[in-house]
């Protein structure tokens, strides 16, 4: 199965090219070779024949989109939507990312897949209206939704935690939204599974998914495991100080609560949900590994 991946050099896709192995012929194009805010680059990335098309690629600067919203659109909205009709003219299925900010957090429980969406952010009413554009165009799709993203590549809150912590400088860290801390790896594991069963069966269930850690947490929860996990490269104690969000300054809102019920995922595609200390322990290990012989970037 050839898989055509956007954002092969972000968390997910560098994740899903370490996943997929010698499964799947994964073509990862750059944004160069394929921009989705320019028509014109599609025509040669759909060369390669794909069999399905993986959209991992986002503007996912939650904070910057509130003073540049024309390019948040243009690369979370726009992008998926012609993608996906390019995908639906040559019949090709289209996996499309999107994330937890979709809802406003008011909800007391687990958000499910049918639950009314209604970001309270740029960020989030971009991959709203992206996921919206991607089932106008192509009902043949698959939009993964997923939540507070990290892995050893990139940036993420792990490695700017970890940062911090070697210097020495203050930790004080939201304590009052929670969601569900999730390891890009862990995602690219359910996405390949996804690709599995396409692969086996021709056709699945279309429609919307959601897929995070197992477990919930709040930041200040995955920064004192990050902390806790770290302590021994750490040069004494560090303290993380749990903060609100009004004392935290942060151009977007975030919803108070953005966890994820992922049952739906679980039963059709047989995808295991890994605890998130379990994963975090592991990106910890990874990024600390690689700190002994070079700085964190």
């Amino acid at each position: 199965m050839r898989v055509l991946l956007t954002g092969g050099s972000g968390q997910i896709g560098t994740a899903l090219l370490e996943a997929a192995g010698r499964d799947f012929h994964i073509i990862a194009p750059t944004r160069s070779q394929m921009d989705l805010r320019r028509p014109a680059t599609l025509s040669a990335a759909f060369e390669v024949c794909p069999d399905v098309v993986v959209n991992a690629g986002a503007y996912t600067a939650v904070d910057a989109a509130e003073d540049d919203p024309r390019t948040a659109f243009a690369v979370n909205c726009g992008g998926p939507g012609l993608l996906a009709s390019v995908c639906a003219a040559h019949g090709i299925p289209i996996i499309q990312l999107s994330t937890d900010y979709v809802f406003d957090g008011f909800k007391a429980g687990a958000y499910r897949e049918d639950d009314e969406p209604n970001p309270l952010s740029v960020y989030g009413r971009t991959k709203l209206e992206g996921e919206e554009a991607v089932r106008r165009a192509q009902p043949r799709h698959i939009i993964l939704r997923t939540s507070w993203v990290y892995s050893p590549h990139g940036r993420n809150f792990i490695k700017a935690i970890l940062r911090r912590a070697l210097a020495r400088e203050p930790l004080c860290v939201v304590d009052d939204q929670r969601g569900c801390p999730t390891a890009a790896a862990d995602v690219a594991r359910a996405i390949v599974a996804i690709l599995r069963r396409l692969r086996s069966d021709g056709e699945i269930p279309w429609g919307t998914y959601h897929y995070a850690g197992a477990g919930e947490a709040t930041w200040c929860d995955v920064a004192r495991a990050t902390v806790a996990l770290a302590e021994p490269m750490l040069r004494g104690r560090v303290d993380v100080v749990p903060i609100s969000s009004r004392d935290f300054a942060a151009r977007a809102r975030r919803p108070a609560n953005s966890v994820l019920d992922c049952r739906h995922i679980v039963r059709t595609f047989d995808v295991d949900r890994v605890p998130w200390t379990q994963s975090l322990a592991r990106v910890v290990t990874t990024i600390m590994e690689e700190m002994r012989s070079t700085a964190i970037p």
